[in-house]
């Protein structure tokens, strides 16, 4: 049901967008009513749509009729390199909206839904209308410029793969087959032995404690017994 009724969930969304409701806001938490008067809205029906986005965790309601903005809703902003408003406005245009209404029509026919609805191609259509060409032309702009905005970016292209062959530090050549390796130094790090192998269902004795003739741990004197 939650993805049957995405679109009233992109509808709120798009509103908001639409209304600047994100840049009367981000000076702080405003009553809907002088919000209201900011965007030219309704003011009951503007304090629907908050309330309807605070469950969607685009606005916080902080006090009864007075809501605030969030780390989702900061993307409406126009003031941010990094939003994405022209995009979400984009979105909500009928050219994007009412194809997808009849997107049953390109699974029957195999036909774009747009044609069907428009009678022309989409990019004749973006290239003859000159709000709808407007519209697009700045949301691909935002979407192009978002990556280099956002801090610590990274670049699309894939590192390249790490060599096989791992080099050698300084000062330790490798050894011909069949020859002792050079000398260690004394400021080289020892290596640790490896333990020696045990028979299976033995437990190796630690050095402190020996091992008497019948394989029993010796106990050392003043040492308490433990029970396992």
């Amino acid at each position: 049901m939650l993805l049957a009724n995405a679109h009233r969930f992109a509808a709120i969304v798009q509103v908001a967008a639409e209304l600047g409701v994100a840049d009367r806001l981000a000076g702080g938490p405003l009553p809907v009513r002088e919000l209201a008067a900011a965007c030219g809205a309704h003011e009951q029906a503007l304090g629907r749509i908050l309330r309807s986005g605070a469950l969607l965790g685009l606005f916080r309601e902080v006090e009864p009729d007075c809501s605030e903005l969030t780390p989702v809703s900061e993307g409406l902003r126009t003031d941010l390199p990094d939003g994405v408003r022209d995009a979400v406005l984009l979105d909500g245009t009928p050219m994007f909206w009412l194809p997808f209404g009849q997107l049953a029509h390109s699974a029957r026919t195999g036909e774009p839904a747009f044609d069907a609805v428009f009678g022309r191609s989409f990019w004749s259509h973006v290239d003859s209308d000159a709000r709808s060409g407007a519209v697009f032309d700045a949301a691909m702009t935002t979407m192009s410029r978002r990556p280099a905005a956002r801090p610590g970016a990274r670049s699309s292209r894939r590192p390249r793969a790490p060599a096989r062959s791992r080099p050698r530090p300084a000062g330790r050549p490798s050894a011909p087959p069949g020859r002792p390796g050079p000398a260690r130094s004394a400021s080289s790090p020892r290596r640790r032995p490896s333990p020696p192998a045990r028979r299976p269902g033995t437990w190796p004795a630690p050095a402190s404690s020996p091992r008497t003739s019948c394989g029993r741990r010796r106990r050392s004197p003043g040492r308490r017994r433990r029970r396992w």
